[in-house]
């Protein structure tokens, strides 16, 4: 599994919905497209990193969806997959933005470094184990993912 980190410009990005309230929705796959092929494959997570805007001072990751599909299949000039968004770990993140630090603002999308992986693991840790902790106790059955 590869860890993608996707950077959106809340403008230009291509739902009517801002990113936050996107990913705050109900789980559902959806289309999603870029403009270069990636080795993006089924089961690989897309980390939705939302630019800086008046209401976003600091650039946040505000989602997380899962790979739907094997490979991003040609469509229209860019590459098209499908992704799952609306998990719980989703909906918390957008409503627990995360301000991830990154060497450089990132462009386009692109894997997550080491240390990028491992500050969104020690931020949703607590996350995790509450989440857990729930499903343990069998008051609710759901995934993270």
């Amino acid at each position: 599994m590869t860890h993608w980190l996707y950077p959106v410009n809340r403008d230009s990005w291509g739902y009517k919905a801002s990113p936050t309230m996107f990913m705050a929705g109900k789980k559902h796959t959806y289309p999603w497209r870029l403009p270069r092929k990636l080795e993006i494959t089924t089961g690989d997570l897309i980390w939705v990193r939302e630019s800086i805007h008046p209401e976003n001072p600091v650039a946040k990751v505000v989602g997380v969806g899962v790979v739907q599909s094997d490979e991003p299949e040609p469509h229209g000039g860019a590459f098209r997959f499908d992704v799952l968004f609306g998990t719980d770990l989703c909906r918390h993140l957008a409503a627990n933005p995360f301000a991830l630090v990154v060497d450089s603002i990132p462009m386009r999308a692109r894997k997550l470094k080491d240390q990028e992986q491992a500050q969104l693991a020690l931020a949703l840790f607590e996350f995790t184990v509450a989440e857990t902790r729930t499903q343990a106790s069998g008051k609710r059955s759901g995934s993270l993912w």
